[in-house]
């Protein structure tokens, strides 16, 4: 017998034994997915990391994992009972590697698996602009690993606001919510606002509920003021950072960015208006109707009445005619004082002007069995019920605020001609 005798036999068997896990894995169906078409929504991410958007009994058995998952893998499970582990490595983005184990129950049953990636949730706060990355997908079956592959994908910006979008089964789903994750209360350029906002006289505090209707609205026409002279004017730009046919996307402006380039869609002046509303415990909503959105805001603790306001007038440089439905209420604050008359003018103008708006589609926005997703009232507070939280901007520009642009008629306090509100 020679030495070779006995080293051609092992060398056989280890030949068919990878041979056997070559053919094993070969046999495994699967291949890593990405919702929303392959792309990977910085915004969503941050926005849901805590939320609970599905109650227990919606959950998808075949669904394994983060429910809220974007990067994961589909499977199809060669046998029952087989033990599962998936390991996702997403370099720069994720901290480290990511892993699922779990067991598959349904021979031949398609899963979908979503490790609960660690995400750098500070570094997908700053991606303003898209970029790609690559993710590293390891899978294990029964103990024996499958194979390897990697998926390049793009990053959309931060600023980049999914609201619908067809998911990995194809259907359309809906979360046009994601807009009041925009809406950030906490944002330290709230206190900045509140602060203006006193300063404009019309104002000596800011107590939410405590007074009547009527003060509500004194405290949202305070703000109003404050926001005209910061000089804020309307943009129309909402293109995204990229384009897709079955992701429908917006880019939404942050707080402080709104404030810095004094410039706002109708959407930025919209959760601008909310965050610091929703600061003074005023509960505001978002009004979506076809290519638009606009605000509202409760006028009592119970919801009992609300009222609604157009954020894009507030940056209209013309004079305009005041509107009717609060006509009443210019006199009976200032009398036959008119310092703040051109300001109410385009308040009064912009709560009609919503109010039109609303009427056109309330058969829709007020009713519980609409389908029309165009049509919708976002809620704020209930979306906070869900756990869907605020984007804690990072800001690109300097700290301090731009100057504010006063009037200098209201600082010498000089009483000019009185009028009335047309």
């Amino acid at each position: 017998m020679t030495r070779f005798s006995t080293v051609r036999p092992a060398l056989l068997g280890a030949l068919l034994f990878l041979l056997a896990l070559r053919s094993a894995a070969q046999a495994v169906q699967w291949q890593p997915v990405l919702e929303m078409d392959g792309q990977l929504f910085p915004s969503y991410v941050l926005a849901t990391a805590a939320a609970r958007l599905y109650e227990p009994e919606d959950e998808d058995s075949t669904w394994l994992g983060d429910q809220n998952g974007m990067l994961g893998v589909r499977l199809v499970n060669p046998a029952a009972g087989t033990t599962v582990r998936l390991e996702v490595n997403l370099p720069h983005l994720a901290e480290e590697i990511s892993v699922y184990e779990g067991t598959l129950e349904r021979a031949g049953e398609t899963y979908h698996i979503f490790p609960t990636i660690r995400y750098d949730f500070d570094l997908l706060a700053q991606l303003t602009q898209p970029r790609p990355a690559a993710a590293t997908f390891t899978l294990y079956l029964d103990g024996r690993r499958v194979g390897q592959k990697t998926k390049n994908f793009p990053v959309r910006s931060v600023n980049d606001c999914p609201y619908s979008f067809q998911n990995l089964y194809g259907d359309e789903e809906d979360v046009s919510w994601m807009f009041a994750a925009y809406v950030n209360e906490n944002h330290p350029d709230v206190d900045v606002l509140l602060k203006e906002a006193i300063e404009t006289g019309l104002v000596s505090g800011v107590d939410g509920y405590q007074g009547a209707p009527d003060d509500v609205y004194k405290q949202v026409f305070a703000l109003w003021t404050a926001l005209q002279r910061r000089g804020i004017r309307y943009s129309a730009t909402t293109r995204p950072s990229g384009a897709d046919q079955k992701v429908y996307s917006q880019n939404v402006r942050f707080m402080d960015q709104t404030l810095r380039v004094s410039q706002a869609g109708c959407v930025d002046a919209t959760v601008l208006f909310a965050s610091v509303l929703r600061r003074i415990e005023i509960d505001p909503f978002l009004v979506l109707v076809p290519g638009h959105c606009f605000l509202g805001f409760y006028l009592d603790r119970d919801h009992k009445e609300f009222d609604l306001l157009e954020t894009t007038m507030l940056g209209n440089p013309t004079k305009g005619t005041a509107g009717k439905k609060l006509t009443r209420l210019y006199a009976r604050w200032f009398g036959n004082d008119s310092r703040h008359i051109e300001s109410w003018k385009k308040f009064s103008a912009a709560v009609d002007d919503a109010n039109a708006t609303y009427d056109q589609y309330k058969a829709k926005l007020e009713n519980p069995a609409n389908t029309d997703l165009s049509c919708q009232i976002i809620d704020v507070e209930e979306c906070r019920k869900t756990g869907v939280m605020p984007i804690a901007s990072q800001p690109l520009f300097p700290r301090e605020l731009p100057a504010l642009a006063t009037d200098p008629r209201v600082e010498k306090g000089t009483k000019v001609a009185t009028s009335t509100p047309e």
